[in-house]
């Protein structure tokens, strides 16, 4: 791979990652279209609009995660061209603890005041409930979904976008076929498109782990990499901080 990257013309090497990459983040949206579609077939419109209230949640996720996510896989990516893989690994590591500390309490928080978040969103009267069942059970995947879009971006800085596209997929697929047997088969309404979106996040999060530590060719997790070093917390936070904040004003004006 590092000898593609040497040899190989620019311009193709920018197709060659930018596709892949764009397929990976957009599957965060199919999530909710989705959840969206089953529930408005299933549901009503009430359910729909209980979905798309929360979509200001999802975007602050895939804040967080592009935030120490791409700050990581830029890192990466220098490090493997540096042939550095020992800092490339450090990286590895100190990012996704990030990712997994962080999104913890996001997942925590949102499940401590769910209501009050609803209500913040303009939730009330019967909308209030069909949105409380839906993000109260959503918020105990959140760290998932801050995890696998995070994740997401280091897979692609390690070299292998088309991995991290394919890995993407198996999670939305998995969401895509539970969300009809959740809803509808099982009678769960908003709470199985909640748990179905949880178990795809779940399905891309644990074949993410199982590639980085066995599958990836060059920066391989490795457990005594996961703890956090100040000076690679503050560099890869910086790398993504813009992006962070694009996505965070994103989610105040869908607000």
């Amino acid at each position: 791979m590092l000898e593609i990257l040497e040899k190989e013309k620019i311009s193709k090497l920018i197709i060659q990652y930018s596709l892949p990459a764009l397929v990976a983040m957009g599957v965060n949206i199919l999530y909710n279209l989705a959840d969206r579609f089953f529930i408005g077939y299933y549901v009503g419109r009430l359910g729909i609009a209980g979905v798309s209230l929360t979509m200001p949640i999802s975007t602050l996720n895939l804040a967080t995660g592009l935030l120490f996510g791409i700050g990581s896989g830029v890192l990466m990516s220098i490090s493997l061209g540096k042939k550095d893989l020992k800092r490339g690994e450090s990286i590895l590591g100190n990012g996704l603890c990030l990712l997994f500390l962080v999104g913890i309490l996001q997942s925590i928080g949102l499940f401590l005041f769910t209501d009050k978040v609803i209500m913040a969103l303009g939730g009330t009267g019967d909308l209030f409930s069909y949105t409380m069942d839906y993000l109260k059970l959503l918020s105990l995947g959140v760290f998932l979904q801050v995890m696998y879009i995070g994740t997401n971006e280091m897979i692609i800085g390690s070299g292998a976008p088309k991995k991290a596209m394919l890995i993407g997929l198996v999670g939305c697929l998995t969401n895509i076929i539970l969300d009809p047997i959740f809803i509808n088969v099982f009678n769960l309404g908003m709470k199985g498109a909640a748990l179905a979106t949880v178990i795809g996040n779940f399905m891309a999060v644990t074949f993410q782990l199982i590639y980085l530590s066995r599958y990836s060719e060059h920066l391989k997790l490795k457990l005594k990499e996961l703890y956090l070093k100040w000076d690679r917390v503050k560099e890869l936070s910086t790398i993504g901080t813009p992006a962070f904040l694009v996505q965070f004003f994103t989610a105040i004006e869908v607000q």
